[in-house]
């Protein structure tokens, strides 16, 4: 092989080389480029979930309420209605199938809760959303200290029906108050409704949108407690533009 020949390989691998590091940068670019189009590490907050974000935070403040849940067991089953002392008021009592069993009774400042049941287990359901309930104590035995115990007592912030259909009247009456009440921007409007877990319409809070305009809408899983204690889950979609 002449010198001629060795000099023209030499020249052609080094015109590869310089190839080769081309393409693998132009790739390296390529991929950095997609990676930060996913991920986009220098995106702070798109403006869609700024307003979205507001307007969830406003209905929740206005419309939830505490719901505080405990476990009443009894050391056996009662042949006859029954009551004891408790430390709260506003208090509605389901049995295991969730029916309504009793209620609470203020007597010379003292709370009383009432139970027309014959099982052994109950949830205690209390929340100022409750109405206030009557029952007839009469002829109902009273539980020992002894007879009973409290456990799992538990306390979960849901959306009250009765907010939900206030915050409906006050848009529907005084909408530039209520935009104002959940921190929405002079320049947004919006809306939501509510429907049930089967897709039925709940609620529906909403006014006439322009045409040709992004509205930017998100869907909440919620839970909302009704005045006679009644819990359903639904979903609450929101809409901003």
């Amino acid at each position: 092989m002449g010198k001629l020949e060795i000099i023209k390989k030499l020249k052609n691998k080094k015109g590869m080389s310089h190839i080769e590091v081309i393409l693998s940068f132009i790739i390296f670019l390529s991929f950095l480029i997609f990676l930060i189009a996913i991920f986009k590490p220098f995106s702070i907050s798109q403006e869609s979930d700024v307003y979205l974000n507001m307007l969830e935070r406003g209905i929740e403040n206005f419309s939830n309420v505490k719901v505080n849940i405990s476990v009443l067991s009894l050391n056996q089953n009662p042949e006859n209605c029954f009551y004891f002392n408790y430390n709260t008021s506003n208090i509605i009592v389901k049995n295991e199938s969730y029916n309504n069993v009793g209620a609470f009774s203020e007597k010379n400042q003292e709370i009383k809760v009432y139970i027309n049941g014959t099982e052994n287990f109950y949830y205690i359901y209390s929340s100022g959303e409750f109405n206030e309930s009557k029952f007839n104590e009469t002829g109902c035995d009273k539980l020992g200290g002894m007879d009973y115990s409290l456990g799992l007592f538990r306390s979960f912030n849901m959306f009250s029906n009765n907010s939900l259909n206030n915050l409906k009247k006050r848009y529907e009456t005084n909408y530039s108050t209520i935009k104002k009440e959940l921190a929405i921007p002079e320049t947004k409007d919006f809306s939501f409704s509510v429907r049930d877990s089967r897709n039925n319409n709940i609620l529906n809070v909403t006014k006439k949108t322009p045409t040709k305009i992004k509205i930017l809408a998100r869907d909440i899983p919620i839970r909302i407690v009704y005045q006679d204690g009644t819990l359903k889950y639904a979903i609450m979609n929101i809409r901003i533009w």
